[in-house]
């Protein structure tokens, strides 16, 4: 780490507080923290949550305000899928790696900017979560905003919990979805969402 990088983060309290943490979680671990390979590591953990949990420092809904439009004749499901994200799960730390689909039915014509359904969905798994969350977070920010008629959640992801402690099962992939208005409690509209979300394999 450069000397002018690692000055700048020095100066950051709360990444001072994390550095001191995990040095000291660190000398648990392997007794062996001042290692030349190691001696900057806290450092560089600390600034990494600045990158992994920047979502609790945004509004994910208002992504959505910001690019809220009319378009008279907007009436038939809008499906944005296969959204790569990676999150952290709040139970042990480790990565969650998935894929998630937002669908919404407008209403009145309100429609957003594609862009945003994934800055939204950044920002929801930018921080501790579980899968059940994200799905539901995601959904309460696109129907709070938009007021669709419906809309939905589907999130496919690989739980590393799962993949490199405990159980120790690579691979195994857990599908969850949420559902709000007639994409929940009506079966066509609910079987015309499912036809047009095909799941790519990129996990």
């Amino acid at each position: 780490m450069n000397s002018k990088k690692k000055a700048r983060l020095l100066q950051d309290k709360n990444i001072v507080k994390r550095k001191n943490i995990v040095s000291d979680l660190m000398s648990t671990i392997s007794g062996e923290e001042d290692r030349p390979g190691l001696t900057d590591t806290p450092l560089r953990v600390a600034a990494m949550y600045e990158e992994l949990f920047w979502g609790y420092k945004v509004d994910a809904k208002q992504y959505l305000k910001d690019a809220l439009f009319v378009e008279p004749n907007a009436d038939e499901l809008v499906v944005v899928k296969d959204i790569p994200f990676y999150s952290t799960c709040e139970h042990h730390l480790e990565a969650i790696i998935g894929t998630a689909a937002v669908a919404y039915l407008p209403q009145g014509g309100k429609i957003v900017g594609l862009s945003k359904i994934a800055r939204v969905v950044e920002a929801v798994t930018h921080k501790l979560q579980v899968q059940e969350r994200i799905g539901t977070e995601i959904l309460e920010a696109i129907d709070t905003v938009l007021q669709p008629l419906g809309a939905a959640v589907i999130i496919q992801a690989r739980h590393m919990c799962m993949e490199r402690r405990g159980i120790q099962k690579p691979g195994t992939i857990t599908v969850t979805s949420t559902l709000s208005g007639i994409l929940k409690v009506n079966p066509e509209a609910k079987k015309e969402l499912w036809s047009m979300i095909t799941w790519k394999s990129k996990l």
